[in-house]
């Protein structure tokens, strides 16, 4: 299922943070949101996700992926009890992925006119062919009572499913049907493109902004977060806002910028697309004379001294990634420092035997 994708992913922690996982995305957009002003939804406290409110959560969805993209808490919460996800997802129209697909067939009632396909969602390919001209002509020739829609399979494997609509189509033209498909079958669509480096930097040609590129191209954009440099020639060609404004860096107004923050990381942190563009100009060594290069060695007593700070691991890894790192690569020293924090439980509420 398509779903509408609003400004996701802003937040420049996540150029150093390429391999989190959901949560850690969702907590990620849930700070760009309130930062656009946008709704973002608050996080539920613990226990929160009961079998009612599961239950309840759960009908407002058609599918599963549109159960995770819209609501991952109860979702989640809903996976640690197989029965109650059984549940919660028995009124779900299936849909197919890269690996499965269904096979469908139109027909016209009293004529010998067929077209066969398959597809990984049923419900948007079949829309997506009433749209087209091919089928519309055929609506205002025989009417849309006549055009008879129906899927003819459960989700299959792939390879399966491409030999099955072949074999069908060729078994039809042979008892002379009038097969509508242009091709003799197998082609199967809906495989996701893949975002070369060409093929991202070629998405952007038609774009000013870099937001208005983001909500067309998403997976562009996602694909892109992964090379630091083609970001940072992205930043280059697209120009960002700020509270509502277009900026377009100069010399003078990153020298300006510069001077409101004490160290690099500060400066990266807080106004990112200034600091890139700096370093694009070639002015970045000149503009940081001022800063204050922070250099520390990261000591046993002071990882723990860190450590003692934060009530879970999970807080410590958001509020202090390089040292939460460096203690993760020493599990003497790792368990040392986190003995006093508390694991979060992000279940549904297990009642006390």
């Amino acid at each position: 299922m398509v779903n509408k994708i609003s400004y996701k992913y802003l937040d420049r922690k996540i150029k150093d943070k390429y391999n989190l996982n959901r949560r850690e995305k969702r907590r990620l957009n849930r700070e760009k949101k309130i930062s656009l002003g946008l709704p973002s939804g608050t996080r539920k406290p613990m226990f929160y996700w009961t079998r009612e409110r599961i239950l309840k959560e759960a009908f407002k969805f058609k599918t599963k992926s549109e159960w995770v993209n819209r609501s991952l808490g109860s979702h989640d919460a809903a996976r640690y009890d197989p029965d109650l996800y059984k549940e919660a997802t028995k009124h779900m129209v299936p849909v197919g992925n890269s690996y499965k697909r269904c096979l469908y067939s139109f027909t016209i009632a009293r004529e010998k006119i067929v077209y066969i396909g398959i597809t990984y969602n049923f419900k948007q390919r079949i829309a997506s062919h009433l749209r087209s001209k091919r089928f519309q002509d055929l609506i205002k020739k025989y009417g849309r009572d006549a055009l008879e829609i129906k899927q003819e399979t459960e989700y299959l494997e792939l390879n399966f499913a491409i030999k099955l609509e072949r074999d069908i189509i060729k078994k039809l033209r042979k008892s002379n049907w009038n097969v509508l498909n242009i091709l003799e079958g197998g082609s199967i669509g809906g495989i996701r493109k893949k975002w070369t480096d060409k093929n991202i930097l070629e998405s952007i040609k038609n774009h000013k902004l870099l937001k208005d590129w983001i909500v067309k191209y998403p997976g562009a954009y996602h694909a892109a977060l992964k090379n630091k440099k083609l970001m940072e020639e992205i930043y280059s060609v697209l120009a960002r806002t700020k509270g509502g404004q277009v900026i377009i860096w100069t010399k003078e107004k990153i020298s300006e910028e510069a001077l409101k923050f004490k160290t690099r990381s500060e400066w990266l942190r807080k106004s990112g697309s200034s600091y890139y563009a700096a370093k694009r100009l070639g002015i970045f060594e000149e503009v940081v004379k001022h800063m204050i290069q922070v250099k520390r060695k990261l000591t046993d007593s002071l990882i723990i001294e860190d450590a003692l700070k934060y009530e879970s691991r999970g807080d410590w890894k958001n509020n202090s990634s390089s040292i939460y790192s460096a203690a993760i690569s020493k599990k003497e020293l790792f368990k040392r420092a986190t003995v006093h924090m508390k694991p979060k439980w992000h279940g549904t509420k297990r009642e006390d035997k």
